[in-house]
């Protein structure tokens, strides 16, 4: 296949429309509010999903919109390597200049810890700031460091606790199935992005490579994505979309069909009959071959059929149903210049 770029040329974009696609997702939306209520709440949460569904995007929106927070983050991409004492050097360095009083952490783990304390408690009571550890890809930490941020968000000072929110992202939930960290996991509350929905899927190719995809081609994708975990966070649907581009492009379309797309994903073949007008019964008569064989190749239960003859109907019946298709555009478009008349 040629490079996403290369196909995006030979369509005629003149540059990657994927690079430059932002819309809020019910995700992102949900995403958002919850982590506000959790800053403002001073709560621990995880925020849970696979990459791509736009939960670090939906977290930075949340802070660029806020006043008043300071975010203490890990700098070092080496998650499994990061202890308790790498989060509170994070804190030390991180809230102390966001303060306007620079400070190096100290190498005593108890001075240091007496360290946090007081910076951290002094930017949430005296300095009146929401207090934020931001710690990425904890599905890969230690459990270990994970069961030290209870007694690191236990500290109080001058009389008050919690200090500070706890927000933890990964790709799956490092407190599942873990009893030596129970006691973080019954504290924290759980963020789990569900992925694009039909309709956003509809919206995203509409702000990217929509005017290149046929209403039936977009049809199948939203349908797809949304039914078969295809294409369901932006990574894997960008390269659905790519993939069917380049397939279109081999079957000599200048658009992606809804053919296309049912021939490169498998499955769909129901919804495109259906949507075609013909039933079992009228495919049956046009290729000569039983309603109950067409019923399994469409359900995906090929049972005793022969791989041969299963991708042998099944072109037959897209062929069909690609035919129809045509013509009931053609009579739509017949009928509109009649009332444009």
């Amino acid at each position: 296949m040629e490079s996403r770029l290369g196909l995006l040329a030979d369509y005629g974009f003149s540059r990657d429309v994927f690079a430059e696609a932002t819309m809020e997702t019910t995700d992102v939306a949900r995403t958002k509010r919850l982590i506000t209520m959790a800053i403002d709440s001073r709560a621990m949460v995880a925020v849970i999903s696979p990459r791509g569904f736009g939960k670090t995007e939906a977290i930075r929106q949340v802070f660029d919109g806020r006043e008043r927070v300071i975010t203490a983050q890990l700098v070092s991409s080496e998650s499994e390597a990061v202890r308790i004492t790498d989060i509170e050097r994070a804190l030390v360095l991180d809230i102390s200049a966001a303060m306007g009083v620079p400070e190096t952490p100290k190498r005593s783990r108890e001075v240091r810890a007496r360290q946090v304390r007081r910076i951290v408690g002094d930017a949430a009571t005296e300095g009146k700031m929401s207090v934020v550890l931001l710690l990425e890809e904890t599905h890969r930490m230690h459990h270990s460091t994970l069961r030290s941020l209870k007694t690191l968000r236990e500290m109080a000072w001058k009389g008050k606790a919690p200090l500070f929110t706890i927000i933890m992202v990964g790709q799956y939930d490092p407190l599942r199935n873990n009893p030596s960290v129970d006691e973080v996991r019954l504290r924290t509350d759980k963020i789990e992005l569900k992925g694009l929905t039909a309709a956003e899927i509809k919206t995203y190719l509409g702000k990217t490579v929509g005017r290149v995809f046929e209403d039936d081609a977009v049809e199948a994708v939203s349908r797809i994505g949304g039914g078969n975990n295809k294409g369901q966070n932006f990574l894997d649907l960008q390269e659905l979309l790519v993939n069917l581009m380049d397939k279109a492009l081999q079957h000599g379309h200048k658009k992606v069909k809804a053919i296309d797309v049912f021939a490169f994903c498998g499955g769909g073949l129901k919804e495109l009959r259906q949507k075609s007008g013909l039933s079992q019964g009228d495919i049956a008569r046009e290729i000569g071959i039983s309603t109950s064989e067409i019923s399994q190749i469409e359900n995906g239960k090929q049972g005793t059929i022969s791989d041969g003859r299963a991708v042998s109907t099944r072109n037959a019946i897209l062929s069909v149903v690609a035919r129809k298709m045509g013509e009931k555009v053609v009579a739509e478009e017949a009928q509109q210049e009649v009332k444009a008349s």
